[in-house]
């Protein structure tokens, strides 16, 4: 559209902004108007400009409030993201007095009603992350998506980068928001692991 225009007659150029404005019904201009009885090319153009913002209207329409307090109903109640604690466990290295490698840890994440354990295992592959939802009712969820359990509840994945391996845990009522286990490893050098 931008080449048309420069194509375009100097008076035609000159009355463009106003047929926009006259198109989209947003003001009048006399000589933009004066102009199209004149010019057949700024005719066609200014039929093309009143088709797409034709096309770009959308009827809004208002939503009767019955209708929206149905709809509430029809949906579950999504409680915030619990606070949750979390306690690092080092590496069986780490257990056993050698220096831990940091190519594996454990951490627990939780609050009141719910925990879990999360491990993380550096392969060469990228870092494998495992853990088991609290009960049957809970599901995992990583980027959107659901993780698939095993019958235990048990869930893994393989990231590459260790900062990327947060997910949320859903229950019935509730959710957990697990951080990634980067942030473990550093609640753990400053601290503050009991906490999160």
């Amino acid at each position: 559209m931008l080449m048309e225009i420069r194509k375009m007659k100097r008076a035609c150029r000159e009355q463009w902004e106003a047929m926009i404005d006259l198109a989209e019904g947003r003001a009048e201009s006399n000589t933009a108007s004066s102009h199209l009885s004149t010019c057949a090319e700024c005719q066609a153009r200014f039929a093309d400009l009143k088709r797409m913002f034709s096309a770009m209207s959308i009827p809004r329409y208002q939503t009767p409030a019955e209708l929206k307090l149905s709809a509430k109903g029809l949906m579950p109640k999504r409680e915030p993201a619990s606070p949750i604690r979390m306690r690092l466990i080092h590496s069986s290295w780490g257990l056993s007095g050698a220096r831990s490698t940091g190519q594996d840890f454990q951490a627990i994440f939780g609050h009141e009603s719910a925990e879990v354990r999360m491990m993380y295992t550096l392969t060469e592959d990228g870092w494998e992350v495992t853990g088991r939802l609290p009960d049957a009712h809970w599901q995992a969820f990583r980027e959107g998506s659901s993780l698939p359990t095993d019958t235990e509840g048990r869930f893994y994945f393989l990231i590459q980068n260790l900062a990327d391996s947060g997910i949320t845990l859903v229950g019935p009522t509730e959710r957990l928001a697990i951080p990634a286990g980067s942030i473990a490893l550093e609640e753990e050098s400053d601290g503050s692991s009991e906490r999160l």
